[in-house]
Order: C-alpha cells, then structure tokens, then sequence
C-alpha cells in the first residue's frame, strides 16, 4: 500500500498547552471551550477537544501560555476516542516572529 501524499504547504510544528476558542452568538449568548492544542503551522493548528464545532465555524482562537490569538475558519472536526480532533485555517499568518516573539518557547521539536 502506497502512503498518502502530504499535501500541505507548510510544516507542522508540535505545540502542547491549551487553547480557548469562542464563536457566534446563538440568542445573545457567545459559545467557547476551552481545548488542547496538538500541532501549529504558519495558517493552521489541529486541537483537540471535548465538544464538536461544525465545520465552517468562524472561532476566535487564544493560547493563554504564548499570548498567540486569531481569528480562523473550521475545516473539519471528526471524533477521536472520547475527544473531536479540529483542524483550523487561520484567515491571517500565525507563525510569524515579529507577530508572536516568544513563539519558539511553547514549540516541541
């Protein structure tokens, strides 16, 4: 069986620590949770998390231990174990040091 093809433009960095996102306002009320972060690229980040966002979701995103926050869009959320891992495409670059300057502190080589 051959591999599949990595079509990713971007590498993928492990990033450990726990991320909150919040989204819409359904009757007034803004919907958040708060989930862990597994990897990081210049415009994405798969996490994981204890509740399902759908896709297509407009989610505010802060990592609390690097100050690192932005706005992204979801592009899938499918179950893992007890957990739903969630891929996020940032609408702006995320790994930017002038951005972020202490980036390379939370990154797990």
């Amino acid at each position: 069986m051959k591999a599949l093809k990595d079509l990713r433009r971007h590498q993928r960095h492990r990033l450990r620590g726990q991320i909150e996102l919040s989204w819409g306002k359904t009757g007034g009320k803004t919907s958040s949770l708060t989930g862990n972060c597994l990897d990081v690229s210049v415009y994405g980040m798969l996490i994981e998390s204890p509740t399902a966002i759908p896709v297509g979701t407009e989610v505010t995103a802060l990592i609390q231990q690097s100050g690192m926050s932005g706005e992204a869009v979801v592009q899938h959320c499918r179950p893992y174990g007890p957990w739903f891992r969630i891929g996020l495409k940032f609408r702006a670059a995320l790994l930017m040091e002038e951005n972020v300057p202490n980036i390379k502190e939370p990154l797990v080589r």
